[in-house]
């Protein structure tokens, strides 16, 4: 009696293969690897279209940011003064340079009382070619009716730029406040106090208020915005740069990474220990030369005497 193909020793049935199971174990290889293919195809999609968004699109998406700061026990007569800030502007390459005019123009059509520039204007002796190109774009700025100052940033003194760039800013028409307060014309009793950079140790707070009455009013410009906390009371309001908003936010999370000195108070308007805070993301960037979800801006501030409400 031959044995039944189909089965084995025990009587048990054969599992052998089909030509219609083939089929469909390669069916299935095949859709495993197209779904494959189209999860990488859509990450890198997604990751390129993010690289190119944070490289080309977003570094010159400058935002005009407007903001009230209430100033309680300044006089009625500074109510509605406005004050335009830019900050940070690393201008190391010709593209960074016609950005600063960007802004720089941004910022003169609208027309603010006061202009201050916050400082880093190249990020090192290696980029100083751009330094006279980059302030030429403040020329614009000058004439603020109330006054345009500036002051220095970390990058400036460790690129040995400070005394070049006082005097090409002086030859545009700004007051560069090294250590040196100067009084708001029209506002009795308020002034508006710059600073040495403290990273730098070049801050001198006794020089920058000699002169000033006790119970003035007062506006600090001092690059990094973490040190509100060490330089004691009588400051009103602070304006400050440094941090770049951290350059690469994930929207409703915290900062992630922030520059020393520049992670308490990374943007924004704040409350200090002892003092309002406002910290501007700047203009440009430094490391990677990218920006995501912290777009590049022109702070544009309303003073506004009395209490919020």
């Amino acid at each position: 009696m031959s044995a039944d193909p189909e089965l084995d020793c025990r009587g048990m049935r054969i599992a052998t293969m089909t030509p219609s199971s083939n089929t469909r174990a390669g069916d299935t290889r095949k859709l495993i690897t197209r779904r494959r293919l189209l999860l990488r195809t859509f990450a890198a999609l997604i990751t390129g279209g993010f690289a190119v968004y944070a490289d080309k699109i977003e570094p010159d998406n400058l935002e005009i940011a407007r903001t009230d700061i209430h100033l309680p026990h300044w006089h009625a007569s500074a109510n509605g003064i406005t004050i335009g800030l830019i900050s940070d502007f690393h201008a190391d390459y010709q593209h960074a340079v016609e950005r600063v005019h960007q802004a720089s123009a941004l910022l003169a059509d609208a027309k603010p009382d006061i202009v201050l520039l916050g400082g880093d204007y190249v990020s090192s002796h290696f980029t100083r070619r751009y330094l006279k190109p980059t302030i030429q774009c403040f020329g614009q700025l000058s004439g603020a009716p109330l006054g345009a100052f500036a002051i220095m940033g970390n990058h400036d003194c460790w690129g040995n730029n400070v005394g070049i760039a006082t005097r090409l800013l002086s030859a545009e028409g700004f007051q560069v406040l090294n250590n040196r307060a100067v009084p708001i014309p029209t506002v009795p009793n308020g002034y508006i106090v710059g600073v040495g950079d403290p990273w730098c140790k070049q801050m001198d707070l006794k020089k920058s208020l000699r002169g000033v009455p006790p119970d003035a009013n007062k506006i600090l410009a001092m690059h990094e915005p973490d040190f509100a906390d060490t330089i004691g009371t009588g400051f009103d309001l602070q304006l400050s740069g440094h941090s770049h908003g951290g350059q690469i936010r994930i929207p409703g999370l915290p900062l992630i990474h922030g520059p020393k000195y520049g992670r308490k108070y990374p943007e924004g308007l704040q409350q200090a220990e002892n003092h309002l805070v406002y910290t501007t993301r700047g203009v440009g960037m430094i490391g990677p030369q990218i920006r995501a979800f912290c777009d590049p801006e022109v702070t544009i501030l309303t003073l506004r005497t009395g209490h919020a409400g």
